[in-house]
């Protein structure tokens, strides 16, 4: 946390980078604000003020494009940062990925890993930069839906193998699910014919009723 006076590195760009555009671009003011933006990165600060940097960034190369700027060398200065911060920005995303299973980028690099001959959660782990347990959730749940198998009957999941899915298991699990499907479907119909039976058998006592009340309601007989 920071403490009474202090700046975030942010705040520090954020107030540098102003009166640093309108110097020259010379060797100085370059550094000084590449030091800025590497404050801000090194500083592990979450990506809303990474973005917040880019898009100061951003603007000021703009406004040097219209000629606004103190010395037109900055342009090529901003761009190299620029294109720091959102190589930075792509690294933190990939890192995301590698840490939730549920990530189809990650799934894909799985899948690509197998494909090549990686096949066992510790290698594919070093092979798409993810831990071996996060590796380990993605392969169950591709094995959950056909995709990959197990190679070998080996217990510990750490240290066995996968491949590829045959067609046939894949197709063969496929119709399962549709069986599955369609068991269910049969059933709600029964359940819908059933309704509509129970329905039929109340408008029947309905009607009745009806009818026995119409008779009640005959003209009466004096004597």
């Amino acid at each position: 946390m920071l403490e009474f006076g202090q700046h975030s590195p942010y705040q520090t760009f954020a107030a540098l980078h102003h009166r640093l555009l309108h110097r020259p671009a010379d060797y100085g003011a370059v550094s000084l604000l590449g030091q800025a933006v590497s404050d801000v990165l090194d500083s592990g600060c979450p990506d809303e003020e990474v973005q917040k940097v880019i898009a100061d960034l951003e603007a000021a190369r703009a406004t040097g494009k219209e000629g606004e700027l103190n010395d037109a060398k900055w342009e090529l200065p901003l761009t190299s940062l620029l294109g720091l911060l959102n190589q930075n920005m792509h690294n933190r995303a990939v890192g995301a990925a590698a840490l939730n299973p549920k990530s189809p980028t990650l799934r894909d690099k799985v899948l690509a890993a197998i494909d090549a001959g990686v096949d066992t959660p510790s290698a594919i782990g070093a092979e798409v930069c993810s831990p071996t347990t996060i590796v380990s959730l993605v392969l169950g749940d591709l094995v959950d839906e056909g995709q990959i198998e197990p190679a070998e009957p080996i217990e510990d999941q750490y240290q066995r193998s996968y491949r590829r899915a045959e067609a046939g298991d894949q197709g063969a699990k496929s119709e399962a699910v549709a069986a599955e499907g369609e068991a269910v479907a049969a059933e709600g119909e029964a359940v819908a014919a059933e309704g509509e039976a129970v329905a039929a058998e109340g408008e029947a006592v309905a009607a009745e009723g009806e009818a026995v009340a119409a008779e009640d309601e005959g003209p009466e007989v004096y004597g």
